[in-house]
């Protein structure tokens, strides 16, 4: 998959900070390539040309990806490069030289840096980019660039940017990320035009550039055969392609439908019912479609059912605890995810913050100032593991379960009355909502 589709970073910059100066910078971490060749996770020697087809459900209507106007199509990526690119197998490292400085960080740009017309990229570029994006650009680009106080060129190969704070760290990898725009293309009379025209097929410094598209239905970019970079440590093994194309679907059915046929290439699937039960066809069972399960080690998230704990009916622990006793999980993955899917124990699961086991000497060092809060609402949080309540997905296993969490729920005060359960102070039916659909006990 890796000679398919490649993280849309590229470096084509070296920034340093004075006379101190490293090929790579990290956040708190050591790097993986202190000598970088190419990246391991790319097969140097795969196969070059072609067309990769992809697909999007939805519709488009731009091809600028930074401002609020419209919709933007996929894939508009590849047309840019970016300040430094960010390696895809360490937590956060991206490589260049890089200041330890955090009060500003001035990059050098790599003199080979060449736009697809053929035009030079400078540090007024950069500049440019960064000063468009602010002005010009979604909201979210004021946001996330809200601690960088100014863009100054030193000279045309070199520019530094200059922070309002020394206190956030990640402030040099989030430049590094940031892309460029050409000056020239888009200054038209001393006027900057960025933004007027949605549907201007932009200039870039990437692999790629638009070579047509079909508002709301297809864009198909072509790969640069000058592109400058093509040779660098950190693009070897990637841009394999000669085309790559991306076909618009109304709704993942028509979409899996086309795939099913042969319309495209690839398909990432989400849906444990159509994993299970939607891939069917000769073409399956001539085996030109091959399902793939891979391994996910990226941070998980959590899905699942979020409680409220402004309600009042949810404020006590001890209600919370019997619903996640009286929950089958099990039962659950098993009648409806198809047995695909596992718990997560923590937010943070497949992370170095995922929770694990008891509580660790260092975590009660931090949790000390607030251990009498946590206490009383949280009494076994500092002497037990938590575990989650398990079954054999069998109706019959959670039994258990169930008769701990009616001692629970007695301990919060319910009882139950003419086959309903009421609090003994307040009378009130244990009754909630979920999903707009009324759910009572």
């Amino acid at each position: 998959m890796v000679d398919k589709i490649k993280p849309f970073f590229f470096l084509y910059f070296f920034c340093f900070y004075f006379v101190f100066a490293k090929p790579f910078i990290a956040l708190d971490e050591e790097v993986k390539y202190k000598d970088l060749k190419h990246f391991d996770y790319v097969n140097i020697d795969a196969k070059q040309g072609g067309t990769f087809r992809n697909y999007e459900i939805g519709s488009f209507d731009s091809l600028n990806p930074f401002i609020l106007k419209g919709n933007p199509a996929q894939g508009l990526e590849l047309v840019y490069d970016t300040l430094m690119i960010q390696s895809l197998d360490e937590p956060y490292s991206q490589y260049g030289l890089i200041a330890d400085d955090y009060f500003s960080v001035i990059f050098h740009i790599n003199p080979l840096a060449r736009f697809n017309d053929g035009v030079k990229v400078t540090a007024q570029d950069v500049k440019f980019s960064f000063d468009t994006l602010i002005k010009k650009g979604s909201i979210i680009f004021s946001q996330y660039y809200v601690d960088v106080k100014e863009a100054k060129v030193l000279d045309s190969q070199n520019i530094q940017f200059i922070f309002k704070t020394n206190q956030n760290k990640e402030l040099p990898l989030i430049l590094g990320q940031l892309q460029i725009l050409p000056k020239h293309f888009y200054m038209k009379n001393q006027v900057n035009t960025f933004g007027d025209n949605v549907l201007q097929k932009p200039l870039g410094s990437g692999p790629y550039s638009i070579e047509s598209f079909d508002i709301g239905k297809k864009i198909t970019f072509k790969k640069n055969k000058n592109y400058w970079a093509k040779d660098l440590p950190v693009v070897k093994g990637f841009f394999n392609f000669d085309r790559v194309i991306f076909d618009y679907y109304k709704d993942e059915s028509v979409a899996l439908k086309a795939f099913l046929k042969g319309d495209y290439d690839w398909r990432i699937e989400t849906m444990t019912k159509t994993w299970a039960r939607g891939y069917v066809g000769k073409d399956v069972r001539d085996n030109k479609i091959h399902k793939i399960m891979m391994k996910n080690m990226l941070p998980s998230g959590m899905q699942g059912f979020f409680i409220n704990t402004r309600r009042e009916i949810f404020k006590d622990p001890l209600v919370r605890e019997a619903l996640l006793y009286a929950f089958d999980g099990e039962w659950s993955n098993k009648n409806l995810f198809f047995s695909q899917c596992s718990r997560t124990l923590s937010f943070f699961d497949h992370s170095i913050y995922a929770m694990r086991g008891k509580v660790t000497q260092e975590e009660l060092e931090i949790l000390k100032p607030y251990e009498d809060l946590i206490t009383k609402k949280y009494p076994r949080l500092f002497k037990e593991e938590f575990v989650i309540p398990r079954t054999t997905g069998e109706g019959h296993s959670k039994r258990e379960n169930l008769k701990y969490a009616q001692e629970l729920l007695k301990k919060a005060g319910y009882e139950i009355k003419d086959f309903h359960l009421i609090h003994s102070k307040t009378k009130k039916t244990f009754c909630f909502y979920t999903n707009s659909r009324k759910s009572s006990i």
